[in-house]
C-alpha cells in the first residue's frame, strides 16, 4: 500500500480549485505534465502539490497557483502572447498526430510498433496537457488586467468586459449546433446527415477519456425529437445574427470608450478574445485525441487480458508498461478497487494512486469543507430570472435525466452539455470566467446564467426548487 506523511501534507496551503470527473488514464497525464511546463514555455513554474479525487475535486497548493498568477501579471502582454503561441504549437501538433491514428488496424501491429505509437501518443499528450490548468490561471489574469484599465464602476467594467472579449472565432460547439439544426430541418431520410454528424462530433460525448460515452445515433435522434418544435432556419439565423450583434456591439463599445488600436488595453482585449477561443479549443483537442486513439488503448488492454472498458483505470505510465511487456503492472483486484473510488497525489516529485478508503479520507481532511448555505453568488454571464428544479450535471449519464425547464447546475459547461443547455431554464456553474463556454453559450441561447459561484454543486442537490436571479448574480433555494 502506498504511504505518505500526513504531517508534511498539512504544511501545504491546499485549496479546492476545480472539479473534474475524469478517467484515471486522462488525469495521470495532466498531473505529470506540469514537470514539462517550464521546458515548453520558458516560464519558471511547476505544480509540485496536487491532490485529485475520483469524484472530481482537484486541489492545488494556493501558493503555487499564486506564483504562476504573479508570473503572468509581471510578464504582461509579452509573456502571455508567447504563452499563447507555444500553446497553439504544442496542441496543434497533438491534434495532427491524433488524426493520423484514425482507421489504423492495431491488431496487425507488432508489439514494437504498438509500443512506439503508445510512447509517441503520450509524449505529445503530456506536452498538450501541460497547458490545461495554466490557461485557467492566465484567463483570470487577463480579465483582471483588462478590468484595471477599463473606465467605469465595477458593475460597468464587468458588463463591458463580457462584451469586449467575445471570441471572434467559432468554437466547435457553435459549429455542431448549426449542423444539428440542419439535421432538424432536413426533409425525408436523415440517416446520411446523422452519420456525417457523428463522424465529426461523436467524440464530444467521450470527454475525459470516457470512451464508451461517445454520441450514438439515438443521442442525435433524441435531440432532434426534443427540438422538432423549433424552426431550424430561424434558429440558425438567430445564432448567426446574435453572434454578429455581439461582435458589432464590441466594436461600438471600443469606439465609445475611445480604446485606441495598438494601445495596451486594446492588446489585452485582442488577447482575451484569442484565449476565449483557445480555452475551449485546447480541451476539445485533448479529448478528441483520446477518442481517436481509443483503438490503440483497446488493443493494448486486449493483449494483456484486460477488458477494453477497464483500460481507463490505468495511469498513462502503466499503459506504456502494458504495451511494453504485454502484461498489466497492476492486478485486476486493484483495477476493481479503482473503479469504486480512488485518489491521486502529486507531491515533491512522487505520483501515487490511492484506493484505500482511510488514506483517501485522510487526504480529504486536508481541505476545508464548504459551509452550509441555501444560496450562492457569482458573476452574471447573461441576465434574467428563472425558477425550477435543480439537476446537477457531472457526467454524460447525468445529461440523460435532464428535463425541459430544469436548472442546470454544473462545475462548468462543456460542448457535450448542449443537449441539456437547450432545455435549461437557467444555468449556474462553480467555475467560469468571461471567456468560458457557459458565458458564450448563455449569450447565444439567451439563458439566465451565473458563473464562478465556486460552490453551487456542493450547496444544491438534485430536485431542489431554486430561484436564479441572474440580474443580481444570486441563486437560492426556495423554501
Amino acid at each position: 500500500m502506498p504511504s505518505f506523511n500526513v504531517k508534511e501534507l498539512k504544511k501545504i496551503d491546499w485549496k479546492l480549485m476545480a472539479n473534474r470527473r475524469e478517467a484515471l488514464l486522462f488525469r495521470s497525464i495532466t498531473d505529470n505534465a506540469y514537470a514539462q511546463f517550464e521546458t515548453l514555455t520558458g516560464i519558471p513554474w511547476r505544480a509540485n502539490s496536487v491532490l485529485w479525487f475520483s469524484d472530481g475535486d482537484m486541489i492545488f497548493s494556493e501558493a503555487e497557483v499564486e506564483k504562476l498568477r504573479s508570473v503572468f501579471v509581471k510578464g504582461g502582454i509579452t509573456l502571455l502572447s508567447s504563452f499563447r503561441d507555444k500553446l497553439i504549437r504544442a496542441v496543434q501538433a497533438f491534434d495532427d498526430f491524433s488524426h493520423s491514428l484514425e482507421g489504423i488496424d492495431y491488431s496487425r501491429k507488432t508489439k514494437a510498433e504498438l509500443l512506439s505509437l503508445t510512447e509517441t501518443y503520450f509524449t505529445m499528450a503530456l506536452s498538450s496537457h501541460a497547458f490545461l490548468f495554466p490557461v485557467f490561471v492566465s484567463d483570470g489574469v487577463i480579465s483582471r488586467l483588462i478590468l484595471d484599465l477599463l473606465p467605469g464602476s465595477d458593475d460597468e467594467k464587468q458588463s463591458r468586459l463580457s462584451v469586449l472579449v467575445y471570441p471572434e472565432k467559432e468554437n466547435i460547439h457553435v459549429q455542431e449546433e448549426l449542423d444539428f439544426y440542419r439535421i432538424v430541418g432536413a426533409k425525408g431520410n436523415r440517416d446520411r446527415l446523422i452519420a456525417s454528424h457523428l463522424q465529426k462530433y461523436a467524440w464530444i460525448g467521450a470527454r475525459w477519456y470516457f470512451f464508451e460515452n461517445f454520441w450514438r445515433t439515438e443521442d442525435v435522434l433524441g435531440r432532434v425529437q426534443s427540438g422538432c418544435h423549433k424552426d431550424p432556419r430561424k434558429e440558425i439565423e438567430a445564432l448567426n445574427m446574435l453572434r454578429r450583434q455581439i461582435l458589432t456591439s464590441a466594436k461600438d463599445l471600443e469606439k465609445r470608450l475611445e480604446i485606441a488600436p495598438g494601445s495596451l488595453l486594446s492588446k489585452y482585449i485582442c488577447l482575451a478574445r484569442e484565449f476565449a477561443y483557445l480555452r475551449t479549443w485546447r480541451t476539445d483537442v485533448v479529448y478528441r485525441a483520446g477518442y481517436l486513439a481509443r483503438g490503440l488503448f483497446y488493443e493494448i488492454s486486449k493483449r494483456a487480458g484486460l477488458k477494453k472498458e477497464d483500460v481507463i483505470y490505468l495511469t498513462f505510465s502503466e499503459a506504456v508498461d502494458t504495451a511494453k511487456t504485454g502484461r498489466m503492472p497492476v492486478s485486476l483486484q486493484t483495477i476493481h478497487k479503482r473503479k469504486k473510488a480512488f485518489a491521486t497525489m502529486l507531491f515533491n516529485g512522487d505520483y501515487i494512486v490511492l484506493v484505500d478508503e482511510k488514506q483517501i479520507e485522510a487526504l480529504r481532511s486536508l481541505v476545508k469543507q464548504v459551509p452550509v448555505s441555501d444560496s450562492v453568488k457569482g458573476s452574471v454571464a447573461f441576465s434574467g430570472k428563472a425558477s425550477g428544479k435543480v439537476k446537477i450535471v457531472f457526467t454524460t449519464e447525468d445529461l440523460k435525466h435532464f428535463r425541459l425547464g430544469d436548472i442546470l447546475i454544473a462545475v462548468m459547461t462543456f460542448p457535450h452539455f448542449i443537449s441539456a443547455m437547450e432545455k435549461a431554464a437557467a444555468i449556474v456553474t462553480d467555475e467560469g470566467g468571461i471567456t468560458c463556454h457557459a458565458t458564450i453559450v448563455a449569450r447565444e441561447f439567451k439563458i439566465p446564467t451565473i458563473i464562478g459561484t465556486k460552490i453551487a454543486t456542493k450547496v444544491f442537490k438534485d430536485g431542489d426548487l431554486v430561484e436564479v436571479d441572474a440580474d443580481k448574480g444570486v441563486a437560492r433555494i426556495l423554501r
